[in-house]
């Protein structure tokens, strides 16, 4: 069986996370909020970018990803 995203008449899909990791390979776009106002909206591979991730955490991080799966490493 096909995974829903796949489907022409599939329905749109928001998912709301705190952590990098849980964000699906389907998904496309990315809404990225700080302190409840928009930072950075727009397609996944432009906007989920290490500056972006590091200006919301307050922190220098890194965002690696592997078979369209991500993770962040902290330092």
């Amino acid at each position: 069986m096909a995974e829903i995203t796949t489907w022409p008449e599939s329905p749109s899909l928001i998912m709301v996370t705190h952590h990098v990791e849980e964000i699906l390979p389907c998904l496309t776009h990315v809404l990225l909020l700080k302190n409840g106002q928009v930072h950075s909206q727009g397609e996944k591979k432009d906007v989920l970018t290490s500056d972006a991730l590091s200006e919301i955490y307050g922190a220098a991080v890194e965002l690696e990803e592997r078979g369209g799966r991500y993770g962040l490493v902290v330092g």
